[in-house]
């Protein structure tokens, strides 16, 4: 840091000769600071991108949680229906464009479940 070389510079410019060993230990001390900060700097870039990812991953829940809210799904899902009203239910969801993984965890179901139930449509 510039703090200890400015002490440093101090010692050499004074009267008398700076103790050898503590102008080393003072320059060890100031490189192995440039280097703790130089490693925070880079922790701190580091956990601005995590941010900015986590960031985008909420809004696009968000967009999945309005999409999901914006459907109007028959009373017969919440009171989860029986196996025969659960084939529509999933065609229903995957017509408004719901993934097979979206409409397992909406419909409480299976994933293989959905998948198979999907592939007999088509």
């Amino acid at each position: 840091m510039n703090s200890l070389k400015k002490i440093i510079n101090t010692f050499r410019q004074g009267s008398r000769e700076p103790n050898r060993e503590m102008v080393l230990t003072l320059t060890e001390v100031d490189e192995i600071t440039d280097k703790l900060v130089s490693r925070i700097e880079k922790k701190i870039t580091a956990l601005r991108t995590l941010s900015a990812e986590a960031d985008q991953r909420i809004a696009i829940l968000d967009g999945l949680i309005t999409k999901y809210k914006n459907i109007h799904l028959p009373a017969r899902i919440d009171s989860r229906p029986e196996e025969k009203n659960s084939r529509g239910d999933v065609r229903m969801l995957s017509g408004k464009g719901f993934s097979p993984d979206q409409i397992s965890r909406i419909l409480d179901l299976p994933s293989g479940e959905v998948e198979l139930m999907l592939n007999l449509v088509h």
